[in-house]
């Protein structure tokens, strides 16, 4: 699904962005894993852990309401 580009998104619009590049980088975690390359698969590993924790935040701070 594509997103339109915008330099401030809105909390709406960064969630969904995070919870579609989380899918494309899992794909891409196993894939890299498969062909042994340790070191991408690291750099993606961070940023898919970095994208994790937007979205637990984001859980968090719905589950407080």
């Amino acid at each position: 699904m594509p997103y339109k580009a915008s330099i401030n998104p809105t909390a709406d619009q960064k969630a969904l962005r995070n919870i579609a590049r989380i899918k494309t980088l899992r794909a891409a975690i196993e894939k890299h894993a498969v062909r042994g390359n340790t070191e991408k698969v690291a750099e993606l590993q961070a940023e898919h852990d970095r994208r994790m924790e937007d979205v637990q935040a984001l859980k968090a701070e719905l589950d407080a309401l």
